[in-house]
């Protein structure tokens, strides 16, 4: 039985998929199995990836018709056998200790998963950093999760799934909600409201390859007001979940919806649609907030400051 199950969705990603099988067989830990879940590819995909099949059984193929990278990833949970779960993007690859080191940090601690950080590049093929022998690590229980996602204005290695390593009984029955944007986040806040303890590990790891040289994904580009009205709209689908939150966890993420709407709202110039849903989100946000005994007065007067004379909060976004 493996240790560690891979999933992988493809789809049309001939390109870079060999890549992503060759970093996967360079793993220095061999107690694995990948579940290649092809998404209907039109191209070489399939023809590639059971090249690999053949050649090596860890590597397991599923079929399914087009159906997007969240079915394909259930399907994959369906198959797993393994104690621990990862995920892969077909486009990216990992360095050759990262399940090691993964894995070594999740049966030490006994976290229900464990992260380690990424770095993006344009190139296909890169060189890792040398990992020091000891790497320092980060501890976080269930409230401590959500206070450094809530509050980091960009914290992707928390919404992300390829750059962790999940117990299987964390997952259980959980599964990736079928929408086109944010079933990552969505997924993983499910997660953590079970989590107890997570690792985070000060090592570069994980490459996410950011192909096609889309101004979208590099780093420090702008992001389109319509990116961050949808994210926004993601964000505001997690008070489903607020019954299940402490008071202070609520508070991390009341004072995360109302900033977002405030970044939102600054950069939403001409849009009258989404300026009149923000407007509709400040309100139904705002008594929530404002009775939340952990957040400070100092934030309530800031953000009610910022929403009443948006100049002011332009001048301290940028």
């Amino acid at each position: 039985m493996p240790k560690v199950s891979i999933i992988l969705p493809v789809y049309n990603c001939a390109q870079f998929i060999s890549t992503c099988l060759e970093s996967i067989i360079a793993q220095s830990f061999t107690e694995w199995e990948c579940i290649i879940v092809n998404d209907g590819s039109t191209d070489d995909t399939e023809r590639i990836c059971k090249y690999y099949a053949d050649r090596d059984s860890r590597f397991i193929i599923a079929q399914q018709t087009n159906l997007g990278a969240p079915t394909a990833r259930n399907a994959g949970l369906e198959i797993a056998r393994g104690k621990y779960i990862g995920f892969l993007d077909s486009d990216d690859f990992i360095h050759p200790e990262m399940y090691h080191i993964l894995v070594d940090q999740i049966d030490k601690t006994g976290a229900d998963l464990v992260l380690c950080e990424y770095t993006r590049s344009e190139q296909q093929k890169i060189s890792f950093s040398t990992l020091s022998r000891d790497l320092d690590t980060h501890f976080f229980n269930r409230e401590q999760i959500f206070k450094y996602w809530f509050q980091q204005s960009n914290n992707l290695d928390m919404w992300v799934v390829w750059n962790k390593l999940y117990k299987r009984e964390i997952i259980a029955n959980e599964r990736f909600a079928n929408i086109t944007l944010g079933e990552d986040q969505d997924f993983n806040f499910r997660i953590y409201l079970k989590c107890k303890l997570a690792v985070m590990i000060n090592a570069t790891l994980y490459n996410w390859h950011l192909r096609n040289g889309s101004v979208t994904r590099k780093n420090g580009a702008p992001i389109p007001v319509q990116s961050r009205f949808q994210n926004l709209q993601k964000l505001v689908e997690f008070q489903n979940y607020s019954d299940r939150m402490t008071i202070r966890e609520q508070g991390y993420y009341y004072s995360r919806v109302m900033k977002n709407i405030l970044y939102c709202r600054d950069v939403a110039n001409d849009h009258t649609l989404i300026k009149t849903s923000l407007k509709k989100l400040y309100r139904q946000f705002m008594k929530k907030y404002f009775l939340n005994m952990t957040i400070s007065p100092l934030e309530k007067t800031a953000i009610i400051l910022f929403y009443s004379f948006p100049l002011a909060f332009h001048k301290y976004a940028n």
